[in-house]
């Protein structure tokens, strides 16, 4: 049974208790960024593991440890999730309109090969990339933050004036409000607008 959103918000609660301290040679977020997707690709591993034994050892499928697998997955989800401040509920929900627009009469071969990637990813929206404050459906209950990424930019720091080309940020919402955009990876001060 598909668990209710405020049955999904509690999991991704739940889940911040039994998290392992991050690297300290990390900074927290990037920490927990990558333990969540090092997490999901380590158990998608375990997953296609049970799937390889079944299909090519010829040996029954252990349908509890795909089961462990699926739930480890979700786990890590959740954590990335939390550390994004993203609702889960809202991801899914997006997604299922996403692919209700793909496939909307089921799937068919066709329908996959010629996707409107542009409908699809007009389903999102583009809150993200214009620096606009989410919705609240796509913000974690308890949170007033999102994440959103900076196009590749050349700032120069009003503390140390070194130049840093920013390729790729991951900054939020309220250091947007802030003007804070990242730090001086020298002086460590505050790099924002001029």
């Amino acid at each position: 049974m598909l668990k209710s959103g405020q049955q999904i918000q509690s999991y991704q609660d739940f889940c911040e208790t039994v998290l392992s301290p991050h690297i300290p040679q990390l900074d927290e977020e990037t920490g927990r960024l990558l333990h969540a997707v090092i997490g999901i690709s380590t158990e998608a591993g375990e997953l296609l593991d049970a799937l390889k034994k079944a299909l090519y050892y010829k040996q029954c499928l252990d349908l509890p440890n795909v089961e462990e697998e699926m739930g480890d997955i979700l786990y890590y989800l959740a954590i990335l999730a939390n550390t994004l401040h993203v609702n889960l509920q809202y991801i899914m929900n997006q997604n299922e309109e996403k692919l209700k627009r793909r496939y909307p009469h089921g799937y068919t071969d066709h329908k996959a090969a010629h996707r409107d990637l542009d409908a699809e990813s007009a389903i999102f929206g583009d809150e993200l990339l214009s620096g606009v404050s989410p919705s609240p459906e796509r913000r974690r209950e308890d949170q007033s933050t999102t994440v959103i990424f900076v196009p590749p930019v050349e700032l120069r720091c009003r503390n140390c004036r070194c130049m840093r080309l920013v390729e790729q940020e991951i900054i939020t919402v309220h250091d947007l409000e802030k003007g804070t955009f990242l730090y001086c990876c020298t002086c460590g001060e505050s790099i924002g607008p001029e």
